[in-house]
């Protein structure tokens, strides 16, 4: 289990200035394998792994979040080496955020995809939030009912391998109640409905840096005044 800090060791940024100001670039790994064709390597459902091992939704949906947030993300490909993802995303000062949607709780990120959760740190770092990262659903469970990991809340994606985000809060709602369980949707879904599992909160994929920070502040202030529906 990694936290943001753990994950910033092993990257290193850069600031440029592009259009519209300064940038933070967020340095990808090269990933080895086929080089992708460029006019194609960002089409939803466009990929180089055998069938059946991804879905080629993983660089649109990136490019989809960098867009909404300002930034751009570029692909550079070297034959025999591979691809490599680079995404360069606005600047933002701890100081320019809403007071009201600042927080200091810690954040346990349950999401196998690699570098949401990172990228979730990243978003929300500057909201005053830690976020811990485990790709592993079964372990992030074994970590929270032992009391190894103590965090404020626990955020699942929807599929994770071996349990879903759902049966995740399901069984944290009977096991640990105090606990509030955030689900990421790319819909939104039945807020309603998905309490009636454990879940107290809805995170709209893809993430937006002020409508989760406001998410999470609602469940949070509410929680705090006694108001636990």
């Amino acid at each position: 289990m990694r936290s943001d800090r753990d994950h910033r060791r092993g990257q290193r940024r850069a600031r440029g200035r592009g259009p519209q100001g300064r940038r933070q670039r967020l340095p990808g790994q090269v990933s080895p394998g086929p080089v992708a064709p460029a006019e194609r390597a960002r089409d939803p459902f466009f990929t180089t792994k055998p069938a059946g091992t991804g879905t080629g939704l993983g660089l649109a949906l990136v490019e989809r979040f960098c867009d909404e947030a300002g930034g751009r993300l570029e692909l550079t490909s070297q034959l025999g080496r591979g691809t490599c993802a680079t995404a360069w995303l606005p600047e933002v000062s701890e100081l320019a955020q809403p007071t009201s949607l600042r927080g200091e709780e810690r954040l346990l990120w349950v999401d196998d995809t690699q570098g949401t959760g990172h990228l979730a740190a990243d978003l929300l770092g500057p909201y005053g939030y830690q976020v811990l990262v485990e790709p592993n659903p079964e372990r992030a469970l074994g970590a929270l009912l032992s009391g190894r990991t103590a965090v404020d809340a626990v955020v699942a994606s929807q599929r994770l391998p071996g349990m879903s985000g759902l049966e995740l809060a399901a069984v944290l709602s009977t096991s640990r109640p105090d606990l509030p369980v955030f689900f990421v949707s790319g819909s939104g879904g039945d807020l309603a409905g998905l309490r009636r599992v454990g879940v107290q909160g809805v995170l709209r994929s893809p993430l937006q840096p002020e409508a989760v920070a406001r998410a999470l502040r609602d469940v949070f202030d509410r929680a705090s005044a006694g108001d636990h529906t």
